[in-house]
């Protein structure tokens, strides 16, 4: 392999993992490893930040300690945020129970994987809180709720 491909290969690797493409991919870095042990019960490392490949969403992944390969991650919206927000809410269900959590933002969502807050024109989504059908401890509502208050609070905290 040259030189040439071996960069071409750094380049494509970077677009498929959503390597950060600038630094404004940062500001999905909301959350403590702290405040995430608190609310899941599992362990994680610092956030590392990324963009989504095609839309540039800033994204923060952080990797659980005892099992890195598995990931937490943040995204960041700020376009198209209410309608982002409704697509998210729609494809994501609990059951015959409803998703909506109140007490947070103008809107917002949990279903015991998955959570997401609507404020202005700012979408926050937590994907992968908990594995579906799997040892994790269960997520509160309450839980999710101060997740997503603190992350919208940094979000539009002066200075973002």
């Amino acid at each position: 392999m040259t030189v040439r491909d071996r960069c071409g290969a750094l380049l494509l690797l970077g677009c498929i993992t959503g390597i950060p493409a600038n630094a404004a991919a940062q500001e999905a870095c909301l959350l403590t490893p702290a405040e995430l042990e608190s609310a899941t019960g599992r362990a994680f490392t610092e956030g590392v930040p990324s963009v989504e490949v095609g839309s540039n969403v800033p994204l923060c992944h952080y990797a659980e300690v005892e099992r890195p390969q598995r990931r937490l991650t943040i995204g960041l919206l700020r376009e198209s945020s209410r309608a982002r927000f409704e697509a998210s809410q729609r494809l994501l269900t609990r059951g015959n129970d409803s998703i909506a959590l109140p007490d947070v933002g103008s809107a917002a969502y949990f279903n015991g994987t998955a959570a997401g807050v609507l404020a202005g024109d700012i979408f926050i989504r937590i994907s992968n809180l908990r594995r579906g059908a799997s040892q994790d401890p269960e997520i509160s509502p309450e839980q999710a709720r101060t997740l997503l208050q603190a992350a919208l609070d940094r979000a539009v905290a002066p200075g973002r």
